[in-house]
C-alpha cells in the first residue's frame, strides 16, 4: 500500500498531538521509605515524639508499619549511615593505597638488604615500632 504526502502529514500531526507520557513511579520499600524518612523521623523524636505516635502519624499519611518494624528499620538506617566512609571536601571515596612496610634481612653476608613486602589484612594496620608492647 502507498501513502499519498497529505495523508502522511496528517499522520505526522496526530502524532505531535498525542500527550505526553507520564513515567511510572518508582515504587519502594517500606523499608527504603523508613530509610529515607529517618532524618524527618529522629527530628520528631527529639522534638519529644514516641515511637508509637510516630506511627500513628506514619499511617495517618500512609505509612502502615508496626513499632519492632519501624525500630528495626531505623536501626539499620543508622547502621548503614555510621558504615559510611566520611571523605574529606576534595577528596575522593577511593581506598588508601596498601601499607608497605621495610624490613631488614640479614643474608648469608654481613650486609643487610631492605626487603619491600606488601601487608594486607589485619596486618596491614600494625606498626612495629618497638620490639614488644
Amino acid at each position: 500500500m502507498r501513502y499519498t504526502l497529505e495523508s502522511i502529514e496528517r499522520m505526522s500531526e496526530q502524532l505531535r498531538a498525542l500527550p505526553d507520557v507520564e513515567k511510572p513511579k518508582k515504587k519502594v520499600s517500606k523499608q527504603e521509605a523508613v530509610k529515607k524518612l529517618a532524618g524527618v523521623l529522629g527530628e520528631l523524636q527529639k522534638r519529644g515524639f514516641t515511637l508509637e505516635q510516630i506511627i500513628d502519624s506514619l499511617r495517618g499519611v500512609g505509612l502502615e508499619i508496626s513499632t519492632p518494624t519501624l525500630r528495626n528499620y531505623l536501626q539499620r538506617a543508622k547502621q548503614q549511615i555510621r558504615k559510611r566512609p566520611k571523605v574529606k571536601a576534595g577528596e575522593g571515596a577511593s581506598a588508601p593505597p596498601p601499607t608497605v612496610s621495610k624490613e631488614k634481612t640479614k643474608p648469608e653476608g654481613n650486609r643487610s638488604e631492605e626487603v619491600t613486602t606488601s601487608k594486607s589484612g589485619k596486618d596491614a594496620f600494625l606498626t612495629k615500632d618497638k620490639d614488644s608492647y
